[in-house]
């Protein structure tokens, strides 16, 4: 037997439980996926360019980018105080003429330009927030530096959002048991009284029991039909017994006129 044959034979109320149960599940499902999508879209759009801004102001402090593009440790020295920035992917230093002096990556590495007049064609490739700060250098043309967002949500986002799926899980499952009480209460039991009725009918063959009418929906309206036939057969019964005395009475008549 097939999942969908199986369904397809279980209870009434069973079929409305797995239906609501289905039904929590998608919606947690989708609410969790459109949650973290937008949390997303907002920290691509929305926080990481700012964050880079305030970084680029930051590091373009002339007392601190005064010497940054020297050498290549004086650039690295600078990349070094931004290793503390989870917001930041990867960063890179570029002298004056162009060269790279340093960089800094965080998680796996990224493919950062060599020359600075390849970052034009290198940003149109990379879905990465990049911000480009030039620092100023007196009497010469700036060096520049380049940052990278992350593009990845903090750890402590994804643990919230578990922490708060598993509450709504929870309750979910607590809702989703009273409400599962109440079918059972609604449905399941009128209409299995019903069903206990009409095997009773059949066992004893007493068309005078008769079903108890309940609330004022399908299966009361359904337990109400079940009564009138009953009623119309108990009626057709009793015409066919008052029939069938008739007869006999006049049979037993004829018998004795025959004798006679």
């Amino acid at each position: 037997m097939t999942l969908r044959q199986r369904l397809e034979n279980l209870p009434v109320g069973q079929k409305l439980l797995a239906a609501l149960l289905v039904l929590l599940v998608t919606i947690l499902l989708v609410a969790n996926l459109a949650f973290i999508s937008a949390a997303y879209w907002i920290t691509q759009e929305s926080m990481a360019p700012q964050a880079l801004q305030t970084i680029g102001r930051l590091v373009a402090n002339p007392q601190l980018s005064a010497r940054a593009s020297d050498t290549p440790e004086t650039a690295s020295a600078l990349l070094k105080e931004l290793d503390s920035y989870s917001p930041l992917r990867a960063a890179a230093v570029y002298a004056s003429d162009g060269r790279l002096l340093a960089q800094l990556q965080h998680g796996q590495p990224l493919s950062m330009p060599k020359r600075f007049r390849n970052i034009d064609g290198w940003r149109l490739t990379e879905f990465r927030s990049t911000q480009l700060i030039a620092l100023p250098r007196p009497g010469s043309p700036p060096a520049h530096l380049l940052l990278v967002a992350s593009s990845e949500l903090p750890v402590a986002f994804y643990t919230g959002t578990l922490s708060a799926s598993l509450a709504i899980l929870v309750f979910s499952i607590l809702l989703w048991l009273i409400i599962a009480r109440q079918i059972k209460r609604l449905i399941t039991q009128p209409i299995n009284r019903l069903e206990e009725l009409s095997r009773q009918v059949t066992r004893e063959e007493s068309y005078a029991l008769r079903a108890q009418r309940g609330n004022d929906d399908e299966i009361g309206s359904l337990a109400e039909a079940f009564n009138t036939m009953l009623s119309r057969i108990e009626a057709r019964e009793d015409q066919l017994k008052r029939a069938r005395d008739e007869f006999q009475s006049a049979f037993d008549q004829a018998q004795g006129l025959a004798e006679e």
